[in-house]
């Protein structure tokens, strides 16, 4: 699942999933929602975002489209194996 969370996230829409390791990370700094793997806790997390303002959904979307096109992009993927390789 968390290739959709990149694709979600670089096409500006807000993320609510399960609060893994890796999800809370990525979804740190208000970047998108984790929260535990129950029905109640996605339920609030889904009424949360339904009762956000325009702004407040705009804002979380810049930082996640932000995060995911500065860290996870080609470019930085090749810098990461020029540095391993040299």
């Amino acid at each position: 699942m968390l290739l959709q969370n990149f694709v979600a996230m670089a096409s500006g829409c807000i993320v609510i999933a399960t609060n893994s390791k890796i999800n809370t990370i990525l979804l740190s700094e208000g970047r998108g929602i984790a929260v535990p793997p129950d029905e109640n806790s996605i339920a609030a997390a889904v009424n949360s975002v339904l009762g956000m303002s325009d702004l407040e959904k705009e804002m979380i979307a810049d930082r996640a489209r932000g995060y995911v096109c500065d860290n996870y992009n080609w470019s930085n993927k090749v810098r990461q194996l020029v540095r391993r390789i040299e």
